[in-house]
This record gives C-alpha cells, structure tokens and sequence, in this order.
C-alpha cells in the first residue's frame, strides 16, 4: 500500500471544524467526584467506629482516665503495688500524648572534628594530641620517583601529559 504524502491528507478534513477543538490532553479535565477525596475515611471504617463508639468508650478516654486517676486508688483497684500501678500510669500518658501534643523538634548536636583534607600517609606519620588535633609528619620519600625510560624521552620532547 503507497503512502499518501502529507500535503494531500490534509483536504481530507475541513480546518475551521478542526479549530475548536480541545488541544491533545492539555485541555481534559479529571471527572469531579470520581472517586474518594483525598482523606476521606472508608465507609465501613466509619461505620465501624460509630459501632465501637455506640457500645464502648473511647480508648482514648479510658487512657485518660488511667493516668488521670490517684495512682494509690490505681494501685487498689489493680491490687499492685502504687510503683506497678505509676508504671500503668506512665504508659497510659505515653499512649495518650501523640493525640494530644506535636512532638517536640529533635535536637541535632554534631560534636565530630574533621580535618577537611585526605591524605595518603605512611603508617606511624599521621597522630593526634589530646585536644584531637591532627598531625601529619611529612616523610620525604623519593624512591621509586623516576620515570621509565621511555615516559622520559616523551617528557623531553614535551609529549608525557598532553
């Protein structure tokens, strides 16, 4: 099958019905209400805890409760001792403070000292003093320096490094 060249596809469409269409996909909206908001809660999540909460207290006030409670009354009531029954108390107000406060911002203290250079050292040259300064003993070493014989007749002709 022969291709058309392009210049005689295009009587093939009237252009003016063609100028008030929609660009390609530029121009398409989302559907409103197509599917869940962001943050919605699931239905049956929902009726779920209406259920729970129509029966039952509040975790969270049960929470509240227990380590609002005098820890001596506690102690009696879960017959422990008032150290055992602190504990209770303690993770209950544990358990119950993310619903009521933000987290405090974590702290960042970086103590760590760098020298800010890399070297390759000898064993033995590189110490530290007591304040954790760094000391580098230069070691003059020169053997194994020379060039082959033949990376010096390049060097020469001025060749080695370009």
């Amino acid at each position: 099958m022969a291709e058309l060249p392009i210049q005689s596809q295009g009587a093939l469409f009237d252009l003016d019905d063609l100028a008030d269409m929609p660009g390609p996909l530029a121009d398409v909206q989302p559907k409103k209400g197509a599917g869940r908001p962001k943050g919605a809660i699931n239905r049956s999540t929902k009726d779920w805890r209406e259920a729970m909460l129509a029966k039952y207290r509040s975790p969270l006030v049960v929470l509240a409760e227990i380590y609002s409670r005098p820890t001596s009354e506690l102690a009696r009531a879960l017959d422990c001792a008032p150290l055992e029954a602190l504990k209770v108390q303690k993770g209950a107000a544990e358990a119950l403070a993310p619903y009521l406060h933000s987290r405090m911002p974590q702290d960042v203290n970086v103590t760590a000292k760098t020298a800010g250079v890399i070297a390759i050292v000898e064993p033995g040259s590189l110490t530290s003093d007591s304040d954790g300064m760094l000391t580098l003993t230069v070691v003059s070493n020169e053997e194994n320096q020379a060039l082959s014989a033949v990376d010096a007749q390049q060097s020469d002709e001025g060749k080695v490094g370009r």
